[in-house]
């Protein structure tokens, strides 16, 4: 009775030297290019020489994206000075692109780097901007306006709650860009060895044209226009957690991005975008919420992804949503049926060759059975504080198919859908889901006669 999960993340990203010209551009999706390559790194002075000029380097890139420069020069004896020397770890191309995942907050740029002169000894990143200045500084507002709502709210909880809250924000408000993912990064079509100018002036007007496209890889993408590419859901998370007092950062491989986050002393990873990979239709909503490393490299579909990690990751040993959320069978990571409702966690178990319906903490524990032995239970659903379920036995040696409703305020239970009236009996191997959106449940059977989907008013 369980579903499968859909892969948007099977194309690789690539790298594209051509001749003199060096176009990067955003390291996620189709068309996305990897701006280092995962090859050793030519290493000019000691560690703690580069470490200073990055610093140095990413602070003028930095001033200079805040001042909402399109061209970022360092002249002949900056470059001398700061030790910059390209494709090398002090190529200001680089930094750019690792401060863009630091200061998420920096959202109106595109992405990319258009072109690159480093010439007559001086080094000159040309950038293109979203929007006109003013517009980026109404969008600043915005932004802030809405990151001060969401921090607001969960000020008061500890971390953990602020976790849990601010990742259900997240995939509660935003639905991931399945076609922005499948599109080219947009870009212009004239020949820059031709026609230099031409082409910087038109490669603008092409990036605040398909600005929709930029967006998805940005926080303003997930707050404000509701729809991402995984960028965007990494990037919020970060600005997120760390505007609540939480530490977290990007991790990134060649084609995906997450976080790590730091509870209670303790390290995790954490990957909204595969927990919203069916927005309210979900039943595993928790599925990369808190995993460790060594269960992220046993989701067999992505372990590629997962293990292709730039960076410093912060180790993670601490397993117990590894226990709450998931477990290995076979070498294979598998799902549990978890929801929340405010403080306290809901789920279907196992017991034996029967099911439970059980309530915990967010921690898991103080976990409480609310109902054994169930023949057989599936698809935990919450919604307006209540837990909806699928169960299905025999009741006085007759068979029943209900989706149940338990209210976990007044911690009663009653039938809230008989399937049987409404679908029959189903033929064969049969898989029965549903979800709840506008107080209206969708409910999907799917047996050997087909599939049917009905819909129903739900009582509030």
């Amino acid at each position: 009775m369980r579903g499968a999960k859909m892969n948007f993340f099977s194309k690789k990203a690539r790298l594209n030297l051509v001749a003199k010209v060096l176009i990067l551009t955003s390291v996620f999706g189709i068309g996305s290019y990897i701006i280092i390559p995962s090859t050793a790194v030519v290493a000019y002075a000691d560690s703690t020489v580069i470490k200073s000029n990055k610093e140095l380097i990413k602070n003028k890139i930095f001033t200079g994206l805040q001042s909402y420069k399109t061209e970022i020069t360092f002249t002949a004896d900056e470059v001398k000075n700061f030790g910059i020397v390209k494709d090398t770890e002090t190529d200001p191309a680089s930094i750019y692109y690792d401060l863009l995942f630091e200061h998420p907050e920096i959202f109106w740029t595109s992405l990319k780097i258009t072109w690159v002169k480093y010439d007559d000894g001086s080094y000159i990143l040309f950038i293109n901007n979203l929007y006109e200045n003013s517009d980026i500084d109404s969008k600043k507002l915005q932004l802030q306006d809405k990151i001060n709502e969401i921090t607001n709210k969960v000020s008061s909880y500890d971390e953990l709650r602020k976790v849990y809250e601010i990742h259900d924000y997240i995939n509660k408000n935003c639905t991931y860009d399945v076609e922005g993912y499948k599109k080219s990064m947009p870009s212009s079509k004239i020949d820059p060895n031709i026609d230099f100018d031409a082409y910087i002036a038109d490669d603008r007007a092409v990036a605040k044209a398909n600005a929709n496209y930029f967006e998805s890889h940005s926080i303003y993408g997930v707050l404000v226009k509701g729809k991402a590419v995984c960028e965007g859901y990494a990037k919020t998370a970060k600005i997120l957690f760390n505007k609540s007092n939480i530490e977290s950062e990007v991790i990134r491989s060649n084609e995906h991005g997450w976080n790590s986050v730091k509870i209670n002393g303790n390290y995790y990873q954490i990957d909204t975008t595969w927990d919203d990979y069916k927005d309210e239709a979900t039943i595993y909503p928790y599925s990369y919420f808190n995993i460790t490393k060594d269960q992220m490299e046993k989701d067999k579909d992505n372990k590629e992804t997962y293990t292709a990690i730039s960076g410093n990751v912060p180790n993670t040993t601490e397993v117990t949503f590894d226990n709450i959320f998931r477990n290995v069978k076979d070498d294979t990571l598998k799902w549990k049926n978890v929801v929340r409702v405010d403080n306290k966690l809901y789920g279907i178990e196992p017991n034996g060759s029967k099911y439970n319906f059980y309530s915990c903490n967010l921690d898991g524990t103080n976990k409480t059975v609310i109902k054994a032995n169930i023949y057989d239970a599936d698809n935990a659903y919450a919604y307006n504080n209540k837990i909806y379920y699928f169960e299905y036995g025999l009741k006085n040696n007759e068979l029943y198919m209900d989706i149940n409703k338990y209210d976990t305020l007044t911690g009663k239970t009653i039938q809230s859908l008989d399937f049987l009236s409404e679908f029959g009996q189903p033929k064969g191997d049969f898989f029965v889901s549903f979800y709840i959106k506008d107080n209206m449940m969708h409910v999907t059977l799917k047996d050997d006669n087909g599939e049917v989907t009905k819909n129903y008013q739900v009582l509030v």
